[in-house]
C-alpha cells in the first residue's frame, strides 16, 4: 500500500485554493439575491388603480383577487401576498 504524506507545501497549495473558492463564493453570491417583495391586499382601504410600488405598502394596498390574478406571471419565488385580516375576498 502506498503511503501519502501531507507536505507542508500540499497544505500551503490546499489552503490557496480554498482560499481562493471562498473569495470567488463570497463576491458571485449578492449577484444571486433576488429580494423577495409583499403586495397587500384590503377590500375596505384598497384600490385597484394603485401601482405595484403602492401595493407593496400596507396604507396602500390594492383591493380585489383580479388585480392578484392580473399581476400574477411577474410574482417571483420568496414574493408574498398579504390579505388584510378579517376581510372577506372574492373571486369573480
Amino acid at each position: 500500500m502506498r503511503k501519502i504524506t501531507f507536505t507542508p507545501t500540499f497544505l500551503f497549495q490546499k489552503s490557496i485554493l480554498f482560499k481562493f473558492l471562498f473569495l470567488v463564493t463570497l463576491f458571485y453570491s449578492p449577484l444571486q439575491i433576488s429580494y423577495a417583495t409583499d403586495y397587500y391586499f384590503s377590500t375596505s382601504s384598497g384600490n385597484d388603480g394603485r401601482s405595484a410600488t403602492q401595493a407593496q405598502s400596507p396604507s396602500t394596498p390594492w383591493k380585489s383577487i383580479d388585480k392578484l390574478n392580473s399581476i400574477s406571471s411577474t410574482l417571483k419565488g420568496g414574493d408574498r401576498i398579504l390579505f388584510r385580516s378579517g376581510e372577506v375576498f372574492l373571486a369573480l
